[in-house]
């Protein structure tokens, strides 16, 4: 199934009112794409895991909250990629759609048994 970017360029309310914490912005668009409660729990874990949830966390070529490798990746979803954390989430949670079928425990069960997702 192909994903359309337009999915994740929807506004929230946290967009518009210019008061979201990362968080709060990565739980809106992740409940807005179908994440459920306990997904939400996984993918708060995954990314405390990757990147204490910092925009400029590194880890080798890997940059940003979702631990993007190589960080430049996320330029797909703006070119702020390296200091906007509603680029970075918004490209984190496509990959989150993409490669895990939306579902961030079972990500976060890979990050255990592997050390990455």
């Amino acid at each position: 199934m192909a994903i359309l970017l337009s999915e994740f360029n929807v506004p929230s309310q946290a967009v518009k009112d210019h008061i979201s914490s990362p968080k709060t912005f990565a739980m809106r668009l992740y409940r807005h794409q179908n994440g459920t409660n306990a997904q939400w729990h996984c993918l708060d874990k995954l990314w405390t895991l990757e990147s204490q949830w910092q925009i400029n966390a590194t880890n080798g070529s890997a940059y940003g909250i979702p631990q993007a490798l190589p960080g430049n990746r996320m330029a797909r979803f703006g070119d702020d990629w390296k200091y906007n954390y509603q680029t970075q989430l918004r490209w984190g949670l496509h990959y989150l759609k993409e490669r895990w079928h939306n579902d961030a425990c079972e990500a976060l069960q890979h990050e255990y048994r592997k050390g990455w997702y």
